[in-house]
């Protein structure tokens, strides 16, 4: 034992047993099965009311049971999936209630965000707002671009609870709005606009502006996105 500045200092002499047996890689098997099966629910691969065997999982992944199986548990934890007793899992349907509470957390948050962004941008975060705008206008936007353009707005927020807030609303999210909004040029039009507006008053340092910018296209995505909010999801 070591002593720094009247403080005790535990030298690592001994093992602590951080890795309790385990092997550090740099993506597992069961975070590669998670990633992959998560990302066929939000994109309605895997659908609603239909059984999927564990064994059929691991098959078309090609890999074992288990991590599968620790995969689907943390998806159960999160509220994705329902284990079938016997038969399988099954994507658990979002309800009117939730989908109304997932757009009104993310409403909330995403204003601060906006309104916090205009307090502590920095001028490299206003240049990657600036290139995601450039990259908007040259391949049409996206559902995969307008997430890096409010994933950026909330870097520059500078709070990371809200960022790891965000990111698990906007998964929720994609659950029940309408996948294909941005098929329509003109649509893809306007929410450059609306993100044009929103950076200028980041820019500018206006947190009113900013939080006004944010509202009108929070607006507007409710409308083009979630039409169907009120028909095809479970009471």
């Amino acid at each position: 034992m070591m002593k720094i500045k009247g403080k005790r200092f535990v030298a690592s002499i001994e093992p602590i047993g951080l890795l309790n047996g385990s092997a550090i890689a740099p993506v597992t098997m069961k975070q590669q099965a998670y990633e992959l099966i998560k990302d066929a629910i939000l994109y309605r691969r895997l659908q609603i009311g239909i059984t999927y065997s564990q064994d059929a999982l691991c098959s078309e992944l090609n890999i074992s049971r288990t991590p599968v199986r620790e995969a689907l548990l943390e998806l159960q934890q999160e509220g994705y999936i329902a284990f079938m007793r016997g038969k399988g899992i099954q994507v658990i349907p979002v309800t009117r209630k939730r989908a109304q509470d997932i757009v009104e957390a993310r409403y909330y948050l995403e204003l601060s965000g906006a309104r916090l962004a205009a307090q502590r941008r920095t001028a490299a975060q206003i240049e990657a707002l600036e290139q995601l705008l450039l990259e908007h206008r040259a391949v049409r936007a996206s559902y995969q671009l307008d997430r890096k353009f409010h994933r950026e707005i909330f870097l520059a927020s500078g709070n990371t609870w809200m960022q790891e807030e965000i990111e698990k609303l906007r998964d929720h999210f994609l659950r029940i709005e309408t996948q294909s909004a941005f098929d329509s040029p003109e649509q893809a039009e306007r929410v450059i606009l609306e993100h044009r507006g929103i950076l200028t008053a980041i820019c500018a340092g206006n947190e009113k502006r900013a939080e006004e910018a944010m509202r009108y296209h929070l607006d507007c995505t409710a409308k083009r996105t979630l039409i169907h909010i009120t028909d095809g999801l479970a009471d």
